[in-house]
């Protein structure tokens, strides 16, 4: 909605945040694969469920459509940022941790998923440019991001933790972030209701 106010590296590292926000609930993330939508497989387990699919494929329809319809980022450049961050983000996943202590006990996966994400975005952050950001430029990384975490109707808990770390990154005050969620759910509200309207 707002994307087009973003310098092309802002829009770059928006892209790959929004990427990882997508990846943060989802099993595993596998290879480049003909289509957008990549296929997420758990060891042992042949098909997540359905609902669970639907979730990501809209969310990644969302990003796919909203960075291509407002900004001169050709499809397959956005493609290409997508697929390099949920390789990224398998990379870090899957990662062996050869200083980590035996005796310690290993974090929950959705904690372990969240720390892991966070991590990953602030890399992403620090290697961008943000000399010349304006904060003007912030409010909208989080306000879209929140759009994003709304395209199945709402935001889980994994995605609200790591937009909230990512908007402190940003440097977007809290209370500001808690504001821009709520403009993200009316205009979703708004949008939802809309389409109800013209579909009747």
């Amino acid at each position: 909605m707002f994307l087009n106010q973003l310098s092309e590296d802002e829009l770059k590292l928006y892209l790959r945040l929004a990427a990882v926000l997508t990846a943060i609930d989802n099993p595993i993330v596998n290879k480049k694969e003909a289509s957008l939508f990549p296929r997420f497989i758990s060891p042992g387990i042949n098909e997540q469920p359905k609902k669970e699919i639907l979730r990501i494929e809209s969310e990644i329809s969302l990003l796919k459509s909203s960075v291509c319809s407002e900004s001169t980022l050709r499809e397959a450049e956005v493609e290409e940022i997508i697929y390099s961050t949920y390789e990224d983000f398998e990379s870090v996943l899957f990662a062996v941790d050869k200083d980590a202590d035996p005796d310690e006990a290993p974090l929950p996966e959705a904690d372990r998923r969240l720390a892991l994400a966070a991590k990953l975005a602030r890399r992403y952050i620090r290697e961008t440019n943000l000399v010349s950001t304006l904060p003007a430029s912030s409010k909208v990384i989080v306000f879209e991001l929140y759009a994003v975490g709304l395209a199945d109707g709402e935001i889980t808990d994994a995605e609200q933790a790591l937009i909230t770390k990512l908007a402190k990154t940003l440097q977007v005050q809290h209370f500001i972030s808690l504001d821009l969620q709520e403009s993200a759910k009316s205009i979703n509200r708004a949008l939802i209701a809309t389409l109800a309207i013209i579909s009747e």
